[in-house]
């Protein structure tokens, strides 16, 4: 269970609104993204076999893993995880790394971008290369972030860039289970019994609390509670308090 004190419930499950704080823990529930931050803040990657970047030849080398599906039972693609890449391209070409792939600038001159791919971006079997212009600083860190979250290519309108009605089938750890006033539940997807070598919760509820109830809300808190929030939006007593528990 945790509790989030400073943020709203989520008003966006497009992974382009995941750097909204509102946005962003649940956006990492539902999605992998291409590479990730483990517990040790090591680079590691779910979605990927391989991954490495050539500082000399500024290209970025990803192998895709065979086998793993979204939630909906269909494969994850390498052009699904490309395109990843592809459509913050499409809607942030400034966006620090993504401004300096190759081919950028005239890829976006075209009628529909989203039907084809920069010439900076190549995709071979599973086999995923990004070519950047210049030296760029600490690329694979950027493919972290959940504005990189992976949904299925079929799932965005090709035109507009904007998602196709309806739900969209997640790629991450855990699906969702219900989702109700103030509180969102998460269910572990059965193929993820670990995640980056450490055992995973099966189920894990979101609840949004204002600061200024957490208080009364934290005495009745177990153990397997979490308060995230800001010390700034309390008091020293209930600090105090909560610190206790």
């Amino acid at each position: 269970r945790l509790i989030y004190s400073t943020i709203t419930a989520p008003y966006s499950r497009d992974p382009l609104d995941a750097d909204s704080w509102a946005n962003m823990p649940v956006m990492r529930m539902l999605h992998l993204t291409p590479i990730e931050i483990n517990r040790h803040e090591d680079l590691a990657s779910t979605v990927l076999s391989s991954f490495s970047y050539n500082d000399k030849s500024h290209e970025l080398h990803w192998v895709v893993k065979p086998g793993l599906r979204f939630s909906d039972g269909t494969a994850i693609t390498p052009e699904d995880v490309a395109f990843a890449v592809l459509r913050m391209a499409h809607k942030r070409p400034k966006f620090p790394v993504i401004r300096d792939i190759v081919g950028l600038s005239s890829w976006l001159k075209q009628r529909a971008p989203l039907t084809s791919w920069p010439t900076g971006i190549r995709i071979d079997g599973k086999n995923i290369q990004i070519r950047f212009e210049r030296k760029v600083s600490r690329p694979l860190h950027r493919f972290a972030l959940e504005i990189f979250s992976i949904i299925p290519r079929a799932s965005v309108d090709l035109t507009s860039g904007n998602l196709k009605s309806g739900a969209v089938p997640t790629s991450g750890y855990y699906e969702l289970a219900s989702e109700r006033n103030g509180s969102i539940d998460f269910k572990l997807r059965p193929e993820f019994s670990m995640i980056h070598g450490e055992a995973a919760p099966r189920s894990i509820r979101f609840e949004y609390i204002p600061a200024s109830k957490v208080a009364v809300a934290a005495s009745a808190l177990d153990p397997l509670t979490v308060i995230a929030g800001n010390d700034h939006y309390l008091n020293p007593l209930e600090l105090k308090e909560l610190e206790k528990r």
